[in-house]
């Protein structure tokens, strides 16, 4: 693989940002850059599917991209340690010797084994994404949609605006 190497040195740079900014930053900087500085996409407003497609896309490019580059990095962390640890395995270093090429070692032995862990993050995550969180009665609540988008994001807003938490919203919808 690419242990130490430049390709590996660059993906463990973007993990580390990726974890440790947190979202609204994130959030912030896709606005300056795609949204005010390139004009690439609408940094703020909604859209509905009667608008068109392609319009209804655009306005949910920059909030996914947000939510999901901070799991992305995650994940990536994750799966390049349970890469390496599979790596160093006695199972691939016993296929390595029974001469298979490099590439049905690496994906039939070593990754196979090393995404399970990250499988189990990624599922964990779509519950994040679907659901939301809190950080404390306090916090903020990720999912919250404004409240003139209508349908599911209003049911959720109306029901975290009645002091339930994000599984309640899930619930009464």
């Amino acid at each position: 693989m690419w242990r130490g190497r430049w390709p590996d040195h660059a993906a463990s740079v973007f993990t580390y940002f990726g974890v440790s900014l947190p979202e609204f930053y994130w959030g912030l900087v896709f606005i300056l850059v795609f949204g005010s500085t390139f004009h690439l996409l609408p940094s703020s407003g909604y859209a509905s599917l009667s608008d068109g497609p392609a319009a209804f896309a655009s306005h949910l490019v920059l909030p996914v991209a947000t939510l999901t580059l901070t799991l992305l990095a995650h994940v990536t962390r994750l799966t390049r340690s349970s890469m390496m640890e599979a790596l160093d395995s006695m199972y691939v270093k016993v296929a390595r010797a029974r001469g298979l090429p490099e590439r049905l070692v690496i994906l039939r032995h070593a990754l196979r084994n090393a995404l399970i862990p990250s499988i189990t993050v990624l599922a964990q995550d779509f519950g994040f994404l679907i659901g939301g969180y809190r950080r404390g009665r306090d916090g903020v609540c990720l999912s919250r949609a404004r409240s003139d988008a209508g349908g599911i994001a209003r049911t959720a807003g109306s029901a975290d605006d009645a002091g339930g938490d994000p599984s309640t919203a899930a619930q009464r919808i």
